[in-house]
Order: C-alpha cells, then structure tokens, then sequence
C-alpha cells in the first residue's frame, strides 16, 4: 500500500507556481518621450504543459483574466469593455474612456507566443501617444529552459512600451507631472501587473 501511494505521488504533476523576478528595465519616469515597465514571472508548470499556454486559445483566455484582473483590483470602479474587439478600460461609464487599445494581435511559435494590444487614446494618454505604443503580455520558454519529468519553466512577461501619459504634462509642468505619474499611476499599474503574476497559477 505504501509503494503504491509513493507510486501515486511520483506520478502527480506540479501544480503551478509562480515567482516574480527583477524588472529587466526600470528607472525614474523621463520629463518627455515614451515610458517603458517590463514586469516578469517565472511560472513552472508540468512537462508536456508549455507549448498548450501559447496556442491562441490559451492567450485569449489570459487576456480575458488580466482584463477581469483589472476590475477586480479595482472594485469594478474600472471596467474594460469589448475584449474580444478593441478593449477600453472605463471608469464607471462609457463616457469616461481610460485607455482605448486596438484588437488584440497573436503571435505564436514553438518557443513562445505574443498577446499584443496597441494604445489608439483615452484620457490616460497624451496626445502625443494617441495611435502609438503597446502593451503586450508574452509566454516563452527562457533561453536555458530544461524540461525536466517534474516539469519545466516559462517567463511570463508584461510590457508596457512607447507610453505617452497625459498625466505627466509637458513643458515646466513635467518634472512635477513625471514624478506624480510615478507615484500613483504607474505604481497602480505596477500592483496590476505584479498581483496578476502573482494569480497565474490559478488562471492557465
């Protein structure tokens, strides 16, 4: 009986589990041009498993759960309408657009796949970004990933780039709206994206 248990237990895949690690990018918000965060987990999951979270199926349904992510942190006071088309985080109503992003883009290989939104507007972003930058969210076996019979790892990346944020103004307004934005928009984006990495293992 306690051969066949160990058995039992030599056979259980791993659940999930995932670890955040250090920023790759990062550094005080610049007085003019883009802003870039990067934010990535290390997720192990069981053998056999990674190639499945890249298929297309598997990065719609992580992008449905950020976007439900978002409405939970935030009480349902932000919500993001049409996921499936062009998604638009609102605050309370559609009248007040936060961020407008265009449909969603997949890429996949046999290395990793790519869920890319692109920013159109919102009253989150200056108009010098309207129609520029991105936020991406990206599966990929690391280059000295090792499957193992225990299973194996994947980098899980957030990526906010080419970001123009209307509320860091422009001109002598800039170095005190950079600092603001630091302080409270991105460090809410930061607890977003961090938290949600944190949640993976229950959502692939």
């Amino acid at each position: 009986m306690h051969a066949a248990l160990r058995s039992r237990s030599e056979n259980t895949s791993p659940r999930p589990a995932a670890r955040l690690l250090a920023a790759p990018e990062g550094g005080p918000v610049p007085r003019g041009g883009p802003v870039a965060s990067v934010q990535v987990a290390e997720l192990a999951v069981a053998a056999g498993c990674a190639d499945r979270l890249w298929e297309r199926e598997r990065l719609e349904r992580l992008g449905r759960a950020y976007w439900r992510w978002v409405t939970r942190v935030t009480v349902g006071l932000v919500r993001v309408v049409e996921v499936e088309t062009a998604p638009t985080a609102i605050l309370l109503t559609r009248r007040l657009p936060l961020l407008r992003f265009r449909p969603p883009e997949y890429e996949h290989g046999p290395e990793r796949g790519l869920l890319t939104w692109r920013i159109e507007g919102g009253l989150l972003v200056a108009r010098a970004g309207r129609g520029r930058g991105i936020f991406r969210l990206t599966v990929a076996r690391p280059p000295d990933g090792e499957t193992h019979t225990a299973g194996e790892r994947l980098e899980v990346r957030l990526e906010l780039r080419g970001y123009y944020p209307s509320l860091r103004g422009a001109g002598r307004f800039a170095a005190i709206g950079a600092w603001l934005y630091a302080q409270t928009q991105m460090r809410f984006h930061l607890l977003v994206c961090n938290s949600f990495l944190r949640a993976l293992p229950r959502l692939v």
